[in-house]
């Protein structure tokens, strides 16, 4: 193993309430991460990156609001730094919380930093809330800009539902005004609301961006809709060379089944079953019926991720409904737009 992705949640308290938030159902949301447990976290990556002679850990702080229980991530960062391992941190954040300390801080332990922003002020106010009931975008924004003053690496984690698809043109632009140059697109699958309309008016949508950016800002940095000829997705390996620890230190394979007892395959004292590595090959194993012959299942995500499609259908191999139609009425329309680009070169406006 050459490198070890790990989530770790420090709380699951949080001062917004977004309305697609996907811990909305989580049991425990007041619960934040302990000393003691952040102590056993340590230990026991520290052995488990010994165990599979792996050198590098990227860490990931999640929550709810991480920067509600930044005191861990301060004790996890400082303990790790004695460590003859790597570590690189990451965080996601809503970014209402950040102030010079923790800017400081992020900056000086060379954080990246995920702001979770779908794009303009409208868009925003709509959809990630204040429990205050506060308009809490221009504080975000100016967040940002400290940070990006700073120096630090800010991307946007921008989730798109079906009401946010007619303006995504207008939401990605206004994350490139304010500087963003990484936007993580996030579609909200499990949203029983998208039609197929909404998927080709996304598609329009996106063509405007590809233009825009090849021909404004080439520096911009996309995940899901970037240029190029797509590539075969590679099987999940939750459990194995990544996995997320919950507050409490209990081990779920990934965000997906985070809080699901039936995936709760370890704790950070006892380790991970070693029943597991056998039964994510299974998993990955099983053939989905449903879609052979489709010329998008290599490219498909309820073919790499099995355990999603087992949290939305309760069956592994059953693809989810949005993703295929995702595929057939959004993804499919821009790879052969993109495909006719790079073999002949031609322009999509």
């Amino acid at each position: 193993m050459v490198e070890l992705s790990v989530s770790i949640w420090c709380t699951m308290q949080c001062n917004f309430c977004c309305t697609y938030c996907y811990e909305k159902n989580y049991d425990n949301k007041q619960i934040s991460m302990s000393m003691d447990t952040a102590s056993n976290v340590m230990d026991y990556l520290e052995k488990y990156m010994e165990d599979n002679g792996c050198m590098k850990c990227k860490i990931h702080f999640h929550g709810g609001e991480p920067l509600l229980n930044f005191e861990i991530i301060e004790y996890i960062v400082n303990r790790m730094k004695k460590s003859a391992k790597s570590f690189e941190y990451e965080i996601t954040t809503n970014g209402s919380l950040l102030d010079d300390h923790k800017i400081n801080y992020l900056y000086e332990n060379n954080f990246s930093v995920a702001v979770s922003l779908d794009g303009t002020q409208e868009t925003f106010n709509l959809w990630r809330k204040s429990k205050l009931g506060q308009d809490e975008y221009k504080i975000v924004v100016g967040n940002v800009k400290k940070l990006q003053r700073k120096g630090c690496f800010v991307s946007a984690r921008m989730t798109v539902i079906p009401q946010t698809a007619s303006c995504f043109f207008e939401n990605v632009s206004s994350l490139i005004n304010i500087g963003i140059k990484k936007i993580d697109v996030s579609f909200d699958y499990e949203n029983s609301t998208w039609e197929q309309n909404d998927f080709e008016i996304l598609a329009t949508q996106t063509l405007r961006i590809q233009s825009f950016i090849r021909d404004k800002c080439k520096d911009i940095v996309f995940s899901e809709i970037g240029e190029g000829i797509p590539r075969e997705l590679s099987k999940c390996n939750g459990g194995i060379s990544s996995f997320t620890i919950s507050c409490e230190g209990y081990i779920y394979p990934c965000i997906f089944v985070f809080g699901n007892e039936e995936f709760k395959i370890g704790t950070v004292v006892e380790g991970i079953l070693p029943s597991w590595k056998k039964k994510i090959k299974e998993i990955n194993q099983l053939k989905m019926i449903e879609c052979e012959g489709c010329s998008m299942l290599p490219l498909c995500f309820s073919n790499k991720c099995r355990l999603f499609n087992y949290k939305v259908n309760h069956d592994y191999t059953k693809p989810i409904d949005n993703v295929c139609a995702m595929n057939n009425f959004y993804k499919l329309a821009l790879y052969k737009v993109r495909d006719k680009i790079y073999h002949e070169g031609c322009d999509i406006r």
